[in-house]
């Protein structure tokens, strides 16, 4: 109370202060909707009208709090203006008509900059606000006033809709489930937090300097109510994806984190397996030598055990998860299986396929899960070339 107080008394004495005709701008970074709701409502309620918001690098983006992380890179500066004293009632219906073609249009423009991400998400703000702001207050057709909190609800939701158009414009991404939905979402907000040099590309180490890529998996973690509003806004259930091991919840440091787990973190659910386990012959006991057997025939006869066990990998209900499969198939060298599940079960699905291109945009170059996703792309294209 006491923080949003004083805020509301600085804005309220800038508003007071500045020339009918000026402009002022603030600088603010915030992941929480309480946190921007609050900002919002004290700026709003001031008198002012909020026209623009730009990122502007402000962090270390070689700082480990960065790394796989939705940690902003930048903070956003809010453009405000004084609003005319006695400006009109808003109707809620035009604003929502208005929203999808205006955030449609700053999403394209930021993804333009090569601002995505948390940083793209949040930047959709001030052109957002711009539609509501201009009014003293906004009302439903019953006379109800709108509050900033609902506005924001609806506001994340229509960027959740059209980041997905921008991710796949041939509209693919709306005949896959949510859950798949959902992960792309998730690593499109973390894309801009992994430690990538703009010019060449190269993964670089926590001081800046060229490093080894990151060959081992990641999950990808997300605070908890950036999480909550991208599944609301695209339909997905985070208890149901916890349920099936797509997430899990983490308490780190006095905070929820919801973390995509990698594939090769659930091979329990995809393969029927421990996480250390794997599908394919190894030295150990399945190619140990039987009475009378060479090394040759017993190498040959692990590899048709687990030709035999093709069948026995669990059927999967999503494409997500069958990707998923595939790639840990992959990481295994259980080329049998893995030739089993692209021919007989995702077969030429297209949907499956655009899913899968567009994961390979999105996971960091040189990551593990960068690595197995191409690799099934390309094992798919050897085999139905």
């Amino acid at each position: 109370e006491w923080y949003e107080r004083m805020m509301g008394r600085a804005f309220s004495e800038g508003r007071r202060m500045i020339k009918p005709d000026g402009v002022g701008y603030v600088v603010y970074a915030d992941k929480t909707t309480e946190g921007w709701a609050t900002a919002l409502t004290g700026l709003v309620d001031a008198g002012w009208t909020i026209t623009g918001s730009w990122p502007i690098a402000s962090e270390m983006s070689h700082r480990l709090r960065a790394q796989r992380s939705a940690a902003l890179k930048t903070s956003v500066h809010i453009v405000i203006r004084p609003r005319e004293n006695q400006a009109d009632v808003g109707e809620w219906g035009e604003i929502i008509d208005a929203l999808p073609p205006r955030i449609a249009e700053w999403l394209a423009r930021l993804n333009a900059e090569g601002v995505v991400g948390a940083d793209a998400i949040y930047s959709c703000i001030g052109p957002a606000m711009e539609l509501y702001s201009r009014y003293d207050s906004v009302e439903r057709v019953d006379g109800t006033v709108v509050t900033i909190s609902e506005f924001l609800e609806v506001l994340w939701n229509t960027v959740a809709s059209e980041a997905l158009k921008l991710l796949d414009p041939t509209g693919g991404s709306g005949s896959i489930e949510s859950e798949a939905r959902f992960a792309l979402m998730v690593l499109w907000t973390l894309r801009q937090s992994r430690l990538v040099d703009l010019v060449s590309g190269d993964i670089l180490d926590e001081e800046g300097r060229e490093g080894k890529a990151d060959v081992k998996p990641t999950d990808s973690a997300l605070p908890f109510d950036t999480a909550r509003l991208l599944s609301q806004a695209i339909g997905a259930d985070m208890d149901e994806m916890e349920k099936t091991g797509l997430l899990e919840r983490k308490n780190k440091s006095g905070s929820v984190l919801i973390q995509l787990l990698s594939p090769a973190n659930r091979r329990h659910k995809l393969l029927g397996q421990s996480n250390r386990e794997t599908t394919s012959p190894g030295d150990g006991e399945s190619t140990q030598l039987k009475l009378g057997e060479s090394v040759g025939q017993a190498r040959t006869r692990a590899q048709q055990e687990v030709r035999a066990k093709k069948a026995d990998l669990p059927v999967l209900d999503t494409r997500l998860d069958r990707l998923h499969q595939a790639m840990l198939l992959h990481a295994d060298g259980n080329t049998s299986a893995l030739d089993h599940l692209l021919n007989d079960v995702i077969s030429g699905e297209p949907t499956t396929w655009q899913l899968a291109n567009t994961l390979n945009t999105l996971y960091p170059q040189g990551s593990w899960e960068r690595s197995k996703i191409e690799g099934v792309i390309a094992r798919n294209g050897a085999l139905n070339g």
